[in-house]
């Protein structure tokens, strides 16, 4: 049994249909390709426990946060604002217009 964690993910965020399942499972989903092309992140859970809600994410990772993850993060003002710079630009470059937020996502055991 794994315990609940936090995501911690500076981007955008999808939510998943059940018709992209089986192209994020294989790695050759269209959000996937983009994230690879320009050296994002990705990331992709189930948040809804029991009644599953899949969502995706990219952008850049910070960390993970719980009992089987990391216990703590610490990141300066001027390492995050230099990763919040790097991911806009990537986006764009990829052709994101949405504005990244930076998520705290739950992660039900």
């Amino acid at each position: 049994m794994s315990a609940a964690s936090s995501l911690i993910f500076y981007g955008i965020r999808f939510d998943v249909a059940q018709s992209d399942i089986e192209a994020l499972e294989q790695r050759i989903h269209p959000w996937i390709v983009k994230a690879r092309s320009v050296g994002l992140n990705f990331y992709w859970e189930n948040v809804g426990g029991l009644s599953p809600r899949y969502l995706f994410f990219i952008g850049r990772k910070i960390g993970i946060i719980g009992v089987e993850n990391e216990t703590e993060m610490i990141i300066s003002e001027s390492e995050l604002v230099l990763k919040m710079a790097e991911v806009n630009a990537k986006l764009k470059a990829v052709g994101y217009s949405e504005d990244p937020k930076l998520y705290f996502q739950l992660i039900p055991d």
